[in-house]
């Protein structure tokens, strides 16, 4: 009874000094009400990361600008292999796009104070391609800012020697960085279209 007693005393103590408490035995936080398999951290607050500790954030986060970069056109830039499974460039596309949906949509639920913007840029995918891109969005219920290349934009700033798939690339980063660099308040977020993501990356990478 007494150390049960002790044990919620020193537990109110360390919430009033801002300190936290691993309970190695059951593997909880008492103080942070979790378990260690938990995202222990606090948005704008603090980082928590075991096992190297807390850092006090300093710098508080306003806004994420996420800038996916697709091309479903090209199978793989600047090589003549096939991807794996060997399925069309907008398979890959797709999915990849899907999962960060996934992944931003769980973000706007949980970091509310947040404002996360999706802008995607797209090397001129066909009518079909953007219409599924389009029902992902719907079914996500998230209104990007979609911007369809225009390579002529960059004639007088890209060197063309020839081979218009490395224009067409070169095109499209230079895009996104230019997005970057007019468009976004705070913090950016660059996105190939070939890579699946967790539920979890946007929440992670924002909290840690």
């Amino acid at each position: 009874m007494i150390k049960r007693l002790f044990k919620k005393f020193f537990i109110i103590i360390s919430r009033f000094l801002d300190f936290e408490i691993i309970d190695q035995n059951q593997f909880t936080s008492p103080t942070l009400n979790k378990s260690l398999t938990e995202n222990l951290s606090a948005i704008n607050k603090k980082s928590i990361v075991l096992p190297l500790g807390e850092v006090k954030i300093k710098r508080k986060i306003n806004s994420l600008n996420i800038i996916f970069r697709s091309n479903t056109k090209v199978n793989i830039w600047d090589q003549n292999k096939a991807r794996i499974f060997n399925k069309p460039k907008s398979e890959y596309t797709l999915r990849s796009l899907n999962s960060l949906l996934n992944s931003l949509q769980k973000a706007k639920t949980l970091l509310q104070n947040i404002n996360l913007n999706l802008t995607i840029v797209d090397d001129n995918s066909d009518e079909a391609v953007m219409k599924k891109i389009n029902l992902l969005l719907s079914r996500w219920k998230i209104v990007p800012n979609i911007i369809n290349l225009n390579k002529n934009e960059f004639d007088d700033k890209i060197i063309n020697e020839g081979n218009p798939e490395t224009f067409g690339n070169l095109a499209s980063l230079l895009k996104c960085f230019l997005i970057a660099k007019n468009e976004t308040e705070d913090l950016i977020f660059f996105v190939e279209d070939d890579y699946l993501h967790k539920d979890t990356l946007i929440e992670e990478m924002l909290m840690t």
